[in-house]
């Protein structure tokens, strides 16, 4: 499978003023294909969101596109371990085709709400562990988005 990414961090919003301890480098969870353990400092809001994501399935027999636009990730410090997090994806368009013909899909994807739990080092210094747990709202069409109510406790 080949990915092709095109994102571009929007904004990344400081609400009051943090108090200096709390400064720390920005660590963006877009654009990219991992997902850092370091969590954003406390009172900041982070809007991340990209143009279009772009995936190609080639199988044999088959091939399928997956175009997301605008997907968007909202990232609010919480505190100095943790922050609270929302995705969604405003718009997607699915194409898949193979022997019998072509099937396209478009729609809205479904919304994520999680958490990131950092356990060591939440500015991303040195070995950091954090935990991601989150729940998926099924609000997208299938092909789209996941089609069911899902949920994830791993680590990053």
């Amino acid at each position: 499978m080949r990915r092709a990414l095109i994102g571009v961090a929007l904004a990344s919003l400081g609400l009051s003023g943090a108090a200096a301890a709390q400064e720390r480098e920005y660590c963006p969870d877009r654009p990219g294909i991992d997902t850092p353990a370091c969590t954003i400092a406390p009172g900041r809001i982070s809007v991340e969101t990209s143009l279009a994501d772009w995936t190609r399935d080639d199988q044999p027999g088959s091939r399928e596109d997956n175009i997301l636009f605008g997907d968007t990730l909202v990232r609010v410090g919480v505190s100095d371990t943790i922050e609270a997090r929302i995705g969604f994806t405003p718009f997607g368009h699915n194409r898949m085709r193979d022997s019998t013909g072509v099937e396209s899909v478009d729609g809205i994807g479904d919304v994520s709400l999680g958490m990131k739990a950092n356990l060591l080092h939440p500015d991303g210094s040195d070995l950091s562990v954090s935990v991601l747990p989150f729940v998926t709202l099924p609000v997208g069409r299938s092909s789209i988005g996941a089609g069911d109510w899902g949920r994830d406790f791993s680590s990053p």
